[in-house]
This record gives structure tokens, sequence and C-alpha cells, in this order.
């Protein structure tokens, strides 16, 4: 259960109304621009928008067998993404400048409306003593998270589920 409801999964602003396509359309998106059958592009200018109005997504790091996904929450400055951690998975990977990919969404299971925004990057470590980042994410979890870790946007797309015909 999130703290929107049981039925609404949510990392970044709501968008899950009946009318969520046309809020993700927006003036810069061109109407039913499919990327693959069911699905709508969203434009770069949106997903950037999303990023900006995100809190929570998910880092998925280079594993061994299967990507290693880790929920973080973030703040966008500067076309990257800044995030807090301890001395793990994240910052060792960060320490190594490892390619990672990220992923906010939300979808609503009733009205049958989603989208997702996804970017690929690389990791870096943040300096602390860089006022900008500092004041822009503060952890979530009750444990020490002293690292700053940047996230470049080296690539960002995004899609929405298609409002088919009812």
């Amino acid at each position: 259960m999130t703290p929107d409801g049981p039925d609404r999964v949510s990392a970044s602003a709501d968008l899950t109304t009946p009318d969520a396509s046309h809020a993700l359309q927006g003036a810069d998106m061109p109407e039913h621009e499919q990327v693959e059958e069911g699905f709508e592009a969203i434009t770069e200018e949106r997903c950037m928008n999303l990023l900006r109005e995100g809190a929570v997504g998910l880092l998925a790091l280079i594993g061994s067998d299967a990507p290693d996904l880790r929920p973080v929450n973030f703040s966008l400055h500067r076309h990257q993404l800044v995030m807090r951690t301890g001395r793990g998975r994240i910052f060792e990977s960060a320490r190594a400048g490892a390619a990672a990919s990220f992923v906010i969404s939300e979808f609503d299971r009733f009205e049958h409306s989603g989208w997702s925004v996804v970017v690929k990057g690389r990791l870096s470590i943040g300096d602390p003593s860089d006022s900008a980042i500092r004041t822009r994410v503060r952890p979530w979890a009750m444990s020490d998270k002293e690292e700053w870790v940047l996230f470049s946007i080296d690539e960002v797309s995004g899609r929405s589920i298609a409002r088919g015909a009812d």
C-alpha cells in the first residue's frame, strides 16, 4: 500500500485521472505519436518536467546475472539526477563511473492509464561541498546517507499508455 492508496503506484506527479493522456501530451506533444502499438511517446521536454516533479524512482545498476534495482529518492539539478546514499552498492558504482538506468513511473489499474520515463547515463560522486546539490535531497531512509551521487542524463525517453476506444 502506498501513501496514495492501495491501487495506485506512484513515483511522481498525479497524472492518473481519466484525462491523463491529455495531461501528458501538453502543448509540446503531438497527439497519438505511437512508439509501439498501445503506447504513445512523451516528448523529451515533458520527460524532463516529470523528472523535475518526481521524488522516487528505481535505479538499475549493472549486475552479474541481471540488473540490480534500487529504489532511490532524487532531485533534478543541472540536467542530472542527485541522490544521497551510504557507502554501499550505489556509492561503489558511482566511484567506478558505472553506466546505469533509471525509471520513474505511475499507473492506475482502474483507469488503465499510466506512463514511464527512462533515463540512461553514468553515475559519479558528487562534491559534498557543493551547496547547490546539498540542499536538493534529504534521505527518506533512517540511516546514514552521507554520500552524494550524481547521475548524468545521457538519454531520456518516455511513453504513456494510449487511450483506446472504450
